[in-house]
């Protein structure tokens, strides 16, 4: 019965950070204008679009897809579990933004979950 637990855990943690991670890829590719905004990037060419839709829509979709991918096959949850993060770029650059907190924030709890779902696993 634990390990039902235990793997359902995982499994929503990873359907979770995995619909996120497609959802903020797919804003990113059909509309990237005000979204970069909301992190400070400037788009002044149609070649700075198209370089942040295939960098932040779709990167984020992939991950987004994979980690998916990895929710569907129970050999495959362990791999999808140890992605996540942040937080460099947080202590290289010092930047405390209201939506660098904010996005820091929800990959943190990310962080926790995935740890506590990789960690029960293995008990």
């Amino acid at each position: 019965m634990r390990l039902d637990f235990e793997m359902g855990f995982a499994r929503a943690v990873l359907g979770v950070s995995g619909l996120l991670f497609a959802a903020i890829g797919m804003v990113f590719l059909v509309d990237p204008l005000p979204w970069a905004a909301k992190v400070d990037l400037v788009m002044p060419t149609s070649t700075a679009v198209t370089d942040i839709r295939a960098v932040y829509g779709g990167l984020d979709l992939g991950l987004g897809s994979f980690l998916i991918w990895c929710v569907c096959h129970i050999q495959r949850v362990k791999l999808g579990l140890v992605f996540m993060g942040r937080l460099w770029g947080v202590l290289a650059t010092g930047d405390m933004s209201e939506i660098i907190v904010i996005l820091g924030f929800i990959e943190g709890l990310g962080i926790i979950l995935h740890g506590v779902a990789l960690w029960n696993m293995k008990r």
